[in-house]
């Protein structure tokens, strides 16, 4: 299963492409009411939730595409995180991002494992910028 947050539109097309190459179903994680993109940067820095419009029935294996607000994922996906049932579970996260990749990737696994998520890989994209053979990577 493929979920994904996008404001912008490119984290939504990763999403679709992972979800194309892997056979997998795709849903979008929404918020329970839309926020200003200065009220999400500022509840991501700090490192709050957003309650969603509905939450998936996730499968055993997650890739989980999202962009990268303030060092950290949206307050709509942290929302997801903490509530979603993570036993038995294993996320592939796949950022887009405007800074460091390679930094972004060590941090947001370790956000994630401090929320009990067990991470299989991480991968960032520089500018939502990624090929299908990036995809077949994973």
């Amino acid at each position: 299963m493929v979920i994904y947050f996008s404001r912008s539109g490119r984290t939504k097309l990763l999403a679709e492409a992972v979800a194309n190459a892997k056979g997998e179903t795709l849903f979008a994680l929404e918020p329970m009411k839309k926020e200003s993109m200065f009220k999400g940067a500022a509840k991501s820095f700090f490192r709050r939730a957003t309650a969603l419009r509905e939450m998936p029935d996730i499968s055993d294996t997650i890739y989980l595409c999202a962009p990268v607000w303030a060092g950290t994922v949206p307050p709509v996906v942290r929302g997801f995180i903490q509530n979603a049932s993570w036993s038995g579970k294993t996320v592939t996260l796949l950022l887009t991002c405007g800074g460091p990749a390679a930094e972004y990737e060590r941090s947001l696994a370790v956000q994630m494992e401090k929320l009990d998520v067990k991470v299989a890989s991480c991968r960032a994209f520089r500018g939502g910028v990624f090929t299908l053979e990036d995809i077949e990577k994973l």
